[in-house]
């Protein structure tokens, strides 16, 4: 990710994200330099009493094809105003000068790092921050990637692919971690997709078929249970009550809870059963 890019990006980013890559490229740079060049470090830290502000600024050196800035040039810099304060020499402003250099290396390196362990390519993590940006035109962001608007919106299409696939990714570990939760509190009860095979595929009714408004007519007796415990039951009471009641086995009676609680009809807390208020 070369310079200009890791410019486009850190100028675009959110404000939060401009503030971690700033922070840590500052620490990796101080950390550098007091074990790499010591001297130098307590020089520029300790001869004067006072704290060297550290500005990052981008900037353009001309417009693109559709009329916007392009050409970003990245630039770490000391605050003039407190430096103008101070009577330094010239190697001592060379030494403040390097570490400058050396924040500035950091931070193409922070924000390279973090494009790499993305799914994006270096252009679309450049184009992902023009993207989302409010007020950023197409024009103004094919200019600032130096590329034509047909370029971006191939981009565009690729990030949206790839910003799909990781909700969906997320989607499912969410499920897994709501799944092994239900697991670990319901003493070793198994999911419903898990019975199947328990009972002839007739047993398991879809929505599709001639079985859904039995399954709604399960789901709500089961609800109906709960009205004569003041709303709360332990969950092995509702299911031995629903077996009675809707006179089916105890491994649809658990389903049928199960896909309760599922669908947030019923909620359930360790062992207890309640109504949702």
């Amino acid at each position: 990710m070369d310079s200009e890019l890791v410019a486009v990006t850190y100028k675009h980013a959110p404000s939060e994200r401009q503030t971690v890559w700033k922070q840590r490229a500052i620490g990796t740079a101080l950390e550098k330099w007091e074990h790499e060049h010591p001297s130098d470090f307590e020089e520029v830290f300790y001869e004067y009493d006072t704290n060297w502000l550290v500005d990052i600024r981008v900037r353009t050196n001309g417009l693109g094809q559709y009329g916007w800035d392009t050409g970003f040039e990245l630039s770490v810099e000391i605050d003039d105003e407190l430096l103008s304060q101070v009577d330094v020499s010239d190697t001592y402003l060379k030494s403040l000068e390097q570490f400058v250099s050396a924040v500035q290396d950091e931070l193409v390196a922070v924000v390279e790092s973090e494009q790499e362990q993305s799914q994006f390519s270096s252009k679309e993590f450049a184009a992902l921050m023009l993207y989302k940006r409010e007020m950023v035109s197409e024009n103004e962001a094919a200019d600032a990637l130096d590329v034509t608007v047909g370029t971006y919106r191939g981009k565009l299409g690729r990030i949206r692919e790839k910003i799909a696939a990781a909700e969906l990714t997320e989607q499912l570990l969410g499920e897994f971690e709501a799944h092994n939760e239900r697991v670990r509190e319901s003493s070793g009860y198994r999911a419903y997709g898990d019975l199947v095979s328990i009972h002839d595929a007739e047993d398991y009714p879809v929505s599709e078929s001639d079985h859904g408004n039995q399954v709604r007519h399960h789901i709500q007796n089961i609800i109906d249970l709960l009205e004569h415990d003041n709303d709360a039951a332990y969950y092995d009471s509702v299911i031995e009550r629903a077996q009675d009641r809707l006179e089916i086995s105890y491994y649809r009676a658990r389903y049928e809870l199960e896909r309760a609680i599922d669908k947030d009809l019923v909620v359930r807390d360790g062992n207890t059963v309640t109504r949702p208020e």
